[in-house]
């Protein structure tokens, strides 16, 4: 009966190859008395492997977590003989009495992404600085200005035209507004509350974006 579950997945294996394309490798494992062969792989070019392989150790420790009880365990990264990154994940097989009886392992090449990646960190990378560039764009305005303009902004997108504190100086901070001297005590003055609570707005965000 187990062999039987475990060959109904040999067509699943191949239908995910075609559809995932050459940088899948997917891998079915037959569990038997605590070892593990592969009886059907597709894109084995990804790790060197083959049907009659043993499971690596790494994919030992992860039975232990599937046997606790998860249905799968990833995506996590791991590494292919020669190196590459790979996206990994593992998923249990189980006869009708729960018990682990076989792996479904798909392997992602993460080569091509990576090369994606770099192509496309360089378009967004400057010479120029931005916030250099605004300053000089502005700075023939006067802070009450800016604050102005940025406040009938931020109220003609609100449907009741209430402005929110956090919101505002969410607005202005992108703008780089308080990158200008006294505009940290302007604001509080502006909307009425202490230089703490917009020193305690900025670091949030200077947080959320990660500076």
């Amino acid at each position: 009966m187990d062999e039987e579950i475990l060959d109904s997945y040999k067509n699943v294996i191949k239908a995910l190859a075609d559809f995932l394309g050459p940088d899948v490798e997917i891998v079915l494992h037959a569990l038997n008395k605590g070892n593990s062969d592969i009886i059907a792989i597709e894109n084995g070019h990804i790790t060197g492997r083959k049907v009659g392989d043993s499971l690596t150790e790494a994919g030992k420790v992860i039975i232990k977590k599937l046997e606790e009880g998860l249905d799968y365990f990833g995506p996590y990264k791991s590494f292919s003989p020669k190196k590459k990154n790979l996206r990994s994940i593992t998923i249990a097989i189980r006869n009708k009495m729960g018990k682990l009886i076989g792996l479904l392992c798909l392997n992602m090449d993460l080569t091509n992404f990576e090369s994606i990646v770099k192509f496309v960190d360089h378009f967004l990378k400057f010479k120029s600085d931005n916030k250099e560039i605004f300053v000089k764009q502005i700075k023939k305005h006067s802070l009450e200005e800016i604050f102005n303009e940025t406040y009938s902004t931020v109220s003609s997108k609100l449907a009741n035209g209430k402005v929110d504190n956090f919101a505002l100086i969410k607005y202005l901070y992108e703008d780089n507004f308080f990158t200008f001297k006294n505009a940290v005590p302007y604001v509080a003055s502006k909307l009425n509350i202490s230089i703490y609570t917009v020193y305690s707005y900025l670091r949030k965000l200077k947080k959320e974006s990660g500076e």
